[in-house]
């Protein structure tokens, strides 16, 4: 299984990128995955949009301040073997991002972009 986590904040256009980066991932041809989002806003839209979306989505609010410790938080809550960061403002383009980054992980450090 692969943890993609989520730092969130509240940055301009929140629902909008949170949405695309959401969206991007039902896509994926590997299904594996859970996605953990942190979230360090005070206010409950990035809550809502984890609440209509559901599936496969694992939602704490963070009270600690800054992407640093929102991004780590993301880390230290996920179980999967493989952890890919994805930024609320980013989304996968390619359908089959995650599948290719499993099959070229060899139990070492891989570096992606996505």
């Amino acid at each position: 299984m692969i943890s993609v986590v989520i730092p969130t904040s509240a940055m301009e256009r929140r629902e909008e990128f949170f949405t695309r980066c959401l969206e991007s991932l039902w896509n994926q041809s590997f299904q594996d995955f859970e996605i953990v989002v942190t979230d360090n806003s005070d206010d409950e839209v990035i809550k809502n949009i984890c609440d209509y979306y559901k599936t496969n989505i694992v939602y704490y609010k963070n009270p600690v301040k800054g992407m640093a410790q929102n991004t780590n938080e993301a880390i230290r809550r996920s179980k999967g073997k493989l952890i890919k960061i994805l930024y609320m403002d980013d989304y996968i383009a390619h359908d089959y991002a995650l599948e290719k980054i499993v099959k070229k992980f060899a139990g070492q450090w891989l570096v992606t972009g996505c």
